[in-house]
C-alpha cells in the first residue's frame, strides 16, 4: 500500500507533489546511514542487501551466500569521505526520543559507525525503519540510505566546540534535509525508540467503510429508493490517530512533516499517508475527506501540507481566493499560513528549549522565498511588525478556575516581544498582519546573532525593538474569587474609577516567572497598540526595567472594550495621545 501511494505521488495523478528525484540527488546531507549493496542470491533469484565491506571481509560475521536473510549491519557514510560515489534516494526517520537510552552517534563511535553497525544495537524503532526503509522503491536498491537525527549528527551530554559546530552546522539545513528526501517514515503512534513502527492489530477493523442504509422515515426520502449505499466517515480519525499522536506533538516533527515530500506514519492500528495532494489511510486508501470533527462540529479541515509553498507557482507568485472568495495578496496567503503554522507549533514540545526558533527555522527561510526583501524579526516578520506584537496566551478555565499554563525558559531565548519567548501548554493565538486602526510606530529592530549564524534561527541577548506610542502607568493586581478563582485585573495607576470597574480582560504572557509586576510599585504600562474590527483598543502591557531607563519587557496583553466609552477614552485619548506622540515623540524600546 505505501508503495502504491509513492507511485501515484509521483506520477501525473499529483501534480503539485514533486516527482520521483534523479538517480544520483543534486544534494545529499552530510552523513546517512547506507542500507548496504543490493546483490542476487545464488540460490534462485532472490534479491537482497548485503554486508558492508568491513564486515563482509570478517569470516566469523559475515552473512553466508546461502543466507536469505538481508544483512544486520549498516553503515554511516559521509558526504565528505566520498559523496561522489552517491548514488540514489534516501528516507528520513521522524521518532521520539522519549525517556528512552539508546545508541547515538558521538565522537567517540564516529570511528565505529563508519565500519559498521549492527542492527541489534539500534532501537527498535531503527531497526524496523531501515528494514522498512530497505523495501522502498519500485526497483530493488532505489533507496539507499536513510537520515536518523541521532545517528547522523554529533550527539553530547556535555557539548564540545566540535559538536556545537556539528549541531548547528546540520540543524541550520534541516529544511534541506527533508525536502530532498524521497519519503519521511514517521513513528507516529511509538512514545519512544524502543516502541518499533508496527503494532499489533485487528485487520478486520479496517474491512467495512459502507454499508446499506434503510431510509424509511428518514425526511426526503424516496419510498422507489428505500436502501441507500453509503460511506461510513469517521471526521476525527486524523486528529485522533495522526495530529494527537505522541511523535506530532514534537515540536521538531512539525517542520520535518511541513518539508518532507510526503510522510508515511505508522498510527496505531494502521498506515497513513500524508502528501500536498490528499491525506489517506489504509481505512481511507483514496483519501479522507476534507472535513473533521472538531468539538462536537463538522468544519471544513486545513490540511498541514497546504501550508508551505511548494511546486505550484500560483500558491507563491499568483493572488489566491480567501473563505468569503475575496482576492488575497501572495505576502497575505503567506502570512496566513505563517500565523497557521506558529499556532500550531506553539503547542508542541521541545527536549531542549533553546530549539524554538532553530527547529522552525526551515521554515521560515521557506516561506521568505515568498516575502523578498521582509526581514525576519526572532519568530515575527518585519512588514506589519506592529499588528503581529499582539500576540496572546489565552488563560485556560477548567473545572471553575482560571490557569494560565506557560512559562518563560531558564535562558534566554528570545527578546520578550516574540512568542518564541514563552512556552505554553495551550498554544499561542497570533497577531493580525494589518497597518488598520494602529495606535503604534515601529521605528527600528535589532536582531542579534553570533556569527555566521543562520537568520532565521538563534538569537542572543540584546535583541530590541523601538517603537513610539503613548504610555499610560498602571497598576495590575492579582484577586481570589469564590472557589479560589484567580483573575488579573488593572487600572489607571491616577483613575477615578471604582474597584469593581477595574479592567478584567487581561492576557499574561507567563505570571508565574514575571516578578514584581503586581501593584502600585510593578512598574507595569498600558501600552494602546490598536484599535480592532471591533472596536476594542488592545493594549500591551509592559513592565519597565528596573536599571535600564526606557527599556520595556512585554508582559502581556489587555482589551478595553467598545461599551466602556469613559475607560476607552482614559486609556486613549485620540487627540491628546497625537499631540503627545507629535510633541514629544515618546520612544519605547521593547528588550
Amino acid at each position: 500500500m505505501a508503495k502504491g501511494w509513492i507511485r501515484k505521488c509521483t506520477s501525473a495523478d499529483h501534480p503539485d507533489c514533486p516527482d520521483e528525484p534523479p538517480e544520483v540527488l543534486p544534494w545529499y546531507p552530510k552523513r546517512l546511514i547506507d542500507l548496504g549493496d543490493i546483490v542476487k542470491s545464488k540460490k534462485g533469484h532472490r534479491i537482497f542487501r548485503d554486508d558492508p565491506p568491513h564486515i563482509a571481509d570478517d569470516p566469523q560475521r559475515a552473512r553466508k551466500e546461502d543466507d536469505p536473510k538481508d544483512s544486520d549491519y549498516v553503515r554511516l557514510v559521509s558526504k565528505d569521505e566520498g559523496g561522489r560515489f552517491m548514488k540514489g534516494f534516501y528516507v528520513t526517520l521522524s521518532h521520539c526520543w522519549g525517556g528512552a537510552t539508546f545508541t547515538k552517534l558521538t565522537e567517540d563511535t564516529l570511528s565505529d559507525f563508519k565500519k559498521a553497525i549492527n542492527l541489534k544495537d539500534l532501537p527498535q524503532t531503527f531497526q524496523d525503519a531501515i528494514r522498512f526503509a530497505r523495501r522502498l522503491g519500485d526497483k530493488p536498491g532505489q533507496v539507499r540510505y536513510i537520515w536518523i537525527d541521532s545517528l547522523c549528527i554529533l550527539q553530547a551530554d556535555q557539548p564540545s566546540k566540535k559538536q556545537e559546530e556539528d549541531w548547528l552546522e546540520q540543524s541550520a539545513q534541516m529544511h534541506e534535509i527533508y525536502k530532498n528526501s524521497y519519503c519521511n517514515i514517521s513513528a507516529t503512534a511509538a512514545v519512544d525508540s524502543t516502541k518499533g513502527l508496527f503494532k499489533e492489530r485487528k485487520p478486520d477493523l479496517l474491512w467495512e467503510d459502507e454499508i446499506n442504509l434503510n431510509t424509511e422515515e428518514i425526511p426526503g426520502y424516496n419510498p422507489n429508493d428505500l436502501i441507500k449505499r453509503c460511506k461510513i466517515l469517521d471526521l476525527s480519525f486524523w486528529e485522533r490517530h495522526v495530529e494527537e499522536a505522541p511523535v506530532n506533538r514534537r515540536a521538531w516533527v512539525l517542520q520535518e512533516r511541513l518539508m518532507a515530500p510526503r510522510v508515511l506514519h505508522f498510527c496505531e492500528d494502521q498506515i497513513a499517508w500524508e502528501c500536498r495532494k490528499i491525506d489517506a489511510a489504509e481505512s481511507f486508501r483514496d483519501g479522507l475527506a476534507n472535513f473533521r470533527l472538531k468539538a462536537g462540529d463538522i468544519e471544513r479541515a486545513e490540511r498541514l501540507k497546504t501550508f508551505v509553498p511548494h511546486v505550484a507557482e500560483s500558491h507563491i507568485h499568483g493572488l489566491s481566493t480567501s473563505a468569503n472568495g475575496s482576492a488575497v495578496s501572495p505576502h497575505q496567503t503567506t502570512y496566513n499560513h505563517w500565523r497557521s503554522v506558529v499556532e500550531r507549533y506553539s503547542k508542541t514540545k521541545l527536549t531542549n528549549a533553546g530549539d524554538k526558533l532553530i527547529a522552525l527555522s526551515g521554515i521560515a527561510r521557506l516561506l521568505s522565498g515568498s516575502l523578498p526583501g521582509v526581514k525576519y524579526v526572532s519568530g515575527l516578520w518585519g512588514e506589519y511588525l506592529a499588528s503581529q506584537l499582539l500576540w496572546r496566551v489565552d488563560p485556560v478555565f477548567e473545572h471553575g478556575k482560571f490557569s494560565f499554563p506557560s512559562y518563560r525558559p531558564a535562558r534566554y531565548r528570545a527578546p520578550s516581544f516574540s512568542w518564541a519567548a514563552v512556552d505554553a501548554e495551550i498554544g499561542i493565538t497570533y497577531g493580525e498582519f494589518t497597518k488598520e486602526g494602529l495606535l503604534i510606530k515601529v521605528e527600528e529592530f535589532n536582531i542579534l546573532q553570533d556569527k555566521g549564524a543562520d537568520e532565521f534561527g538563534l538569537v542572543i541577548e540584546g535583541c530590541n525593538l523601538r517603537l513610539t506610542g503613548a504610555l499610560k502607568r498602571i497598576k495590575l493586581e492579582k484577586r481570589l474569587g469564590e472557589n479560589g478563582l484567580i483573575r488579573y485585573r488593572w487600572d489607571l495607576a491616577e483613575s477615578p474609577r471604582g474597584a469593581e470597574e477595574t479592567y478584567s480582560n487581561v492576557y499574561l504572557d507567563s505570571p508565574q516567572d514575571d516578578k514584581d509586576i503586581l501593584g502600585p510599585d510593578g512598574r507595569v504600562f498600558c501600552l494602546p497598540a490598536r484599535i480592532n474590527d471591533e472596536g476594542y483598543i488592545v493594549c500591551l502591557l509592559l513592565q519597565r526595567d528596573k536599571t535600564k531607563w526606557g527599556q520595556y519587557r512585554r508582559i502581556g496583553l489587555t482589551k478595553v472594550p467598545p461599551y466602556d466609552e469613559e475607560g476607552q477614552k482614559q486609556v486613549y485619548d485620540r487627540e491628546l495621545s497625537e499631540e503627545l506622540r507629535v510633541r514629544d515623540k515618546e520612544e519605547i524600546v521593547l528588550i
